[in-house]
């Protein structure tokens, strides 16, 4: 992290508070190069910025060339990443962001104006520079809170080897997550878990097989404790995507060496050291 991104980043001019907020945020945990790793349901959960929102002005900040994907590694793995432009950071970019934001909102740009390209409503909030930003739906108003704005139109129910039915509905699947790993149910692990969930059915896979999957990194998570130096919250552990694969937990070297040598002298005894290290909990 380097700390001292975060001056320029406090005065690049962008003239919208909510793009502001998620530049500061990737300069906080940016290298010296630029480099941030981070993945954009981490941008929505720090900044409580809803997910179409946040990938709107990612992608104004890749337009005016501000910020461009990249991939990271993490423990040999790669992973998303972003790479900031310190070049620009402290300019004055209103006026690009301004022209870029509106046309990631459906409007031609010509100069120094927009011809709009379909009608929006009425009683859009616009900020002092003049860029449109659409307040997201109140949760309890016709919405699932875990539904992004941007997800695919509800799919038919798909079903298991076993013939259960799984809709596409992330409310149910967290629900049956819940259920399945014996969480007790709170607002914040559940909008996590809904965030995460959407994020693996935009990928088109089937919603037994994200469930399913979210459960066995659990329970080998769980299985696996005692040979960890620390353990996560479910909350951490699913919205940081550790649940992905096992060779990014902390693991105690020590503790699996000396269960190790407890194997190899014991006669007849199971081995108990991890089986899952290393390994993805797709199948």
């Amino acid at each position: 992290m380097a700390t001292d991104n975060l001056k320029p980043a406090y005065n690049t001019r962008l003239g919208n508070i909510t793009a502001k907020s998620i530049l500061v945020l990737l300069a906080d945990g940016a290298s010296v190069e630029g480099i941030v790793i981070t993945g954009i349901a981490r941008i929505c959960r720090l900044t409580e910025i809803n997910k179409r929102t946040a990938l709107r002005v990612i992608q104004c900040f890749t337009q005016i060339g501000l910020v461009s994907q990249t991939v990271g590694m993490i423990k040999e793995k790669e992973c998303d990443a972003f790479r900031i432009n310190m070049d620009m950071l402290g300019l004055d970019l209103s006026r690009e962001f301004a022209e870029a934001y509106k046309c990631a909102q459906g409007k031609v740009c010509r100069s120094d104006s927009c011809v709009s390209v379909a009608e929006t409503q009425d009683g859009v909030a616009e900020t002092q520079d003049g860029v449109a930003e659409t307040l997201p739906p109140h949760p309890l108003k016709g919405m699932s809170p875990f539904l992004s704005l941007s997800s695919p139109p509800p799919q038919p129910p798909t079903a298991d080897a076993a013939g259960e039915l799984w809709p596409a509905d992330v409310a149910v699947l967290v629900e049956r997550l819940c259920k399945g790993c014996g969480f007790t149910a709170n607002r914040r692990l559940m909008k996590t878990l809904g965030e995460v969930i959407s994020v693996e059915l935009e990928s088109d896979i089937e919603p037994f097989e994200v469930v399913k999957a979210l459960q066995r990194s659990w329970a080998c998570y769980q299985q696996n404790a005692k040979f960890l130096r620390f353990q996560w919250g479910a909350g951490k552990f699913y919205g940081e995507g550790y649940w992905r694969n096992s060779s990014s937990w902390p693991w105690d070297n020590q503790a699996i060496e000396r269960e190790r040598e407890r194997s190899a002298c014991s006669v007849g005894t199971q081995r108990t050291h991890p089986k899952q290290f290393g390994k993805e909990f797709y199948r």
